[in-house]
């Protein structure tokens, strides 16, 4: 058995074991470049989504829902269908084994019901879910803070400054203190790398009088060595940018002040949150390394020199948590908001067993006091004291018989997370997805539509 780690983030997803294998893939798509086409996915697809921005979708990890697509996406109806088809992608390139046990990283700003939909996915693609770790819980652990901190950290269309206390020895994400820039017109490392590919398009127009953004294919070869030019501008370089255009090369000087310059609007925006964290300590993710001018403004604002935190300290930490129960064993995936003798906030349920989702033909659909029919017979309704009831009619034991763990129900039965319903070739099976303990930031978020977040459920299968 391999124990392997998944982290969510939409820069690129990570996928790494403890005998330092890694991969990593962008959390982009592309479909439908042509009625041939096959779909291009991660990597593939980052390296063309200048060429063919219509058909590229980079959305659907922020979102996580099953709202239908605003345009078509190949075989794909909704991001969770995207999200499935870049898992598939992704795993494809592993060796895996059936006992592998996986620990899922995942941003503190999915909710359960983005949570639920996560598990259904991957249950779909045999991922053998061991624990949901928060982000920002395990970067403080991996970075031995002992005073309460921030944990700062890029997203394809958000950058995210989280809070975690400090609780003795150990560390929990704080609910009070979740801030992010998902607020309408907020950008994250998507829309900087496109300030800064303006930046190399203007300096190419002026010394060389040649636009790289008329032709796509050249603005992607544009975009694809950028982040090559960053590298060598934050070691100090002399940095001459080249692009090939046929028979000819062009060149182009380039300097960190403008780019500096062109980042000042986010930066600000991120100090800005830092501020209002008012943490001790800053701690820095790995995504954020290199950005040009970042160390410099945060030094500027007055905040104390951040621990950066690499990508291979993360793993680790990650890697080395005690084993946890799996949603096999008993229905419920643990989501780690606290590690090291800390205690995450309670949830406010007193019935910490009972479930909170059903796995229906392959999507995980929560229960509430409105009940979640069966079929025609039999019901799952949540009582007012928290406990979720199998509820079957005076016709069920005669036309459809059930069964709660191989054992005949009553009409009326009590169900905990873990325990399998069977109804004639059905198998239904409950799901407690643990309450995060972090509050609604009150924002509108377009990738949650709440309102039917319930009635969508958790997909766990492919597009059809």
């Amino acid at each position: 058995m391999t124990r392997r780690l998944l982290e969510i983030n939409d820069v690129a997803l990570l996928v790494a074991d403890a005998g330092g294998n890694l991969v990593t893939s962008p959390g982009q798509i592309i479909c439908g470049e042509g009625p041939h086409e096959e779909l291009r996915v991660g990597r593939a697809a980052s390296e063309r989504r200048r060429i063919n921005p219509r058909a590229t979708h980079d959305r659907f990890w922020a979102a996580l829902d099953q709202a239908p697509l605003p345009y078509a996406a190949g075989p794909a109806r909704s991001n969770a269908d995207l999200v499935w088809l870049h898992l598939r992608e992704l795993l494809s390139a592993l060796d895996r084994g059936e006992e592998d046990s996986w620990t899922l990283v995942v941003p503190a700003a999915y909710g359960d019901e983005q949570l639920a939909l996560l598990l259904g996915i991957a249950g779909s693609l045999d991922i053998r879910v061991e624990r949901l770790v928060s982000a920002p819980v395990i970067a403080a652990a991996a970075a031995g803070t002992d005073s309460h901190s921030v944990i700062i950290d890029a997203h394809w269309h958000r950058f995210s400054a989280d809070r975690v206390a400090a609780s003795g020895p150990g560390h929990r994400l704080d609910s009070d203190g979740v801030f992010d820039s998902r607020a309408p017109g907020a950008r994250g490392l998507g829309a900087l790398f496109d300030a800064w590919a303006t930046v190399v398009n203007d300096v190419f127009v002026s010394q060389t009088r040649f636009d790289p953004s008329h032709d796509a294919v050249v603005e992607q070869g544009l975009y694809n060595r950028l982040p090559e030019w960053l590298a060598r501008m934050e070691r100090g370089e002399e940095v001459v940018a080249e692009l090939d255009v046929g028979e000819h090369r062009y060149r182009a000087e380039l300097s960190a002040p403008a780019f500096v310059a062109a980042a000042e609007p986010f930066y600000r925006g991120l100090t800005d949150r830092i501020r209002q964290a008012g943490a001790d300590t800053l701690v820095l993710r790995h995504r954020l390394a290199g950005l040009p001018g970042l160390a410099q403004r945060i030094a500027e604002a007055g905040f104390a020199e951040p621990r950066w935190i690499d990508q291979d300290t993360v793993v680790r930490a990650a890697l080395e948590l005690p084993p946890a129960g799996t949603a096999g064993a008993d229905g419920a995936v643990p989501l780690t908001l606290a590690l090291g003798g800390a205690t995450a906030p309670e949830a406010g349920d007193s019935n910490d067993r009972a479930p909170t989702h059903v796995l229906i033909d392959g999507s995980a659909l929560g229960i509430d006091a409105a009940g979640r029919a069966l079929n025609a017979h039999w019901r799952l309704v949540r009582e007012p004291d928290g406990r979720v009831m199998l509820i079957g009619d005076a016709d069920a034991p005669e036309h459809s018989p059930a069964a709660i763990n191989g054992r005949s129900a009553p009409l009326r039965a009590a169900l905990d997370s873990g325990d399998r319903v069977v109804i004639g070739n059905d198998e239904f099976v409950l799901l407690r997805v643990e309450d995060r303990g972090v509050k609604d930031s009150g924002v509108d978020d377009p990738g949650l539509d709440n309102s039917g977040a319930k009635d969508r459920g958790a997909k766990a299968r492919g597009p059809s």
